[in-house]
């Protein structure tokens, strides 16, 4: 779990260029990044007291996702090429009024009780992996 604070320094740090999309608190629509491009500063996306109610992006291998939970946050910062490609399925989602989101399921192996303790492929972590391209619905 990570603090405001820890947070802000990190999106401060940030380098590069992202699609994806965050909800703030005081916003019933989200901000949307439907291609690649540089992040708002941390001022500009914060107003009075608003602060991240999730956010996900992707710069093309980087998968980031901040979740607020309470008065934490849950960050998520992986390299999709960290993991083997034949561990990786995508799957895209209808989303309300965007275009569709891609998700990246991380399979690894794992010993299994339920199998006599037979290593096998166990679904880990689903990673943000940007929008599909092509025409909006």
């Amino acid at each position: 779990m990570k603090t405001y604070e820890e947070i802000k320094n990190f999106y401060i740090n940030l380098e590069g260029k992202f699609e994806g999309y965050f909800q703030m608190s005081d916003e019933k629509l989200n901000k949307v990044y439907q291609e690649k491009q540089t992040l708002p500063s941390w001022e500009d996306l914060h107003e009075d007291k608003n602060f991240i109610l999730e956010a996900c992006l992707f710069d093309g291998n980087r998968s980031i996702t901040i979740r607020n939970i309470g008065n934490s946050f849950v960050l998520i910062d992986k390299n999709i090429s960290d993991f083997k490609e034949e561990n990786i399925t995508k799957q895209s989602f209808i989303t309300n009024g965007y275009k569709e989101v891609i998700i990246s399921q991380i399979w690894e192996e794992k010993e299994d009780e339920n199998c006599l303790n037979i290593k096998v492929l166990k679904p880990t972590i689903q990673l943000f992996s940007g929008f599909k391209k092509g025409e909006t619905k």
